[in-house]
């Protein structure tokens, strides 16, 4: 008997190990990976020509409006995606027009049933307080957004970037009008690179 007792603790103790081992090197477990980060088959990094090349000539082109925004380009009112140079750094929905992440996300939803998708790891901002006049009519929902952003990160893929690795974070965006709201009013997904 007592040879059972010690198989069956070094069974346990060796399965216990190999759990501890698992969990240490294993992929993350948060809910939000860089697979999930993308809106209508667009994910950061693509190109100009791959974006124009899955949906055509933009409705209309803006020049960009920060250091890191070079180009903007809009599909009707409700899509609009920021380029880097040639790249997409961001894409933001702002209406339930087919444009959905892997995962399911999409404006217009249930605010509840979103945050549940991707999990309680996430940091929520306000929107400023103070924003100049002439931001509320900006082309750019960036600039004019109110109420308050749920912002989930994790890491990008390896390759995508020419930092070192975990310097860029790719990442996806609720808006809601407050933390009340019951419906998501827009869904980003972008990338964080070290600069921003």
């Amino acid at each position: 008997m007592n040879g059972w007792k010690r198989l069956n603790r070094l069974a346990f103790c060796t399965l216990l190990m190999l759990v501890v081992l698992a969990a240490g090197t294993g992929k993350s477990l948060a809910a939000v990976q860089s697979e999930d980060v993308s809106l209508g088959g667009i994910y950061p990094g693509m190109t100009y020509e791959e974006v124009t090349a899955c949906y055509g000539a933009p409705t209309r082109e803006e020049r960009g409006y920060a250091q890191l925004v070079h180009r903007v380009i809009f599909y009707g009112d409700t899509v609009e995606i920021g380029f880097c140079g040639n790249k997409v750094l961001y894409v933001t929905v702002t209406a339930d027009n087919g444009w959905r992440t892997p995962q399911g996300l999409h404006a217009g939803m249930g605010l509840d049933e979103a945050l549940r998708i991707c999990g309680e790891d996430y940091k929520s901002y306000p929107s400023p307080k103070q924003r100049r006049a002439d931001q509320k009519d900006s082309p750019f929902f960036e600039m004019r957004w109110q109420g308050i952003r749920y912002v989930y990160h994790c890491e990008a893929p390896d390759g995508v970037y020419s930092y070192e690795p975990g310097d860029t974070t790719w990442g996806i965006n609720l808006i809601a009008k407050d933390d009340k709201a019951a419906q998501v009013e827009a869904v980003t997904i972008r990338a964080y690179p070290p600069e921003h």
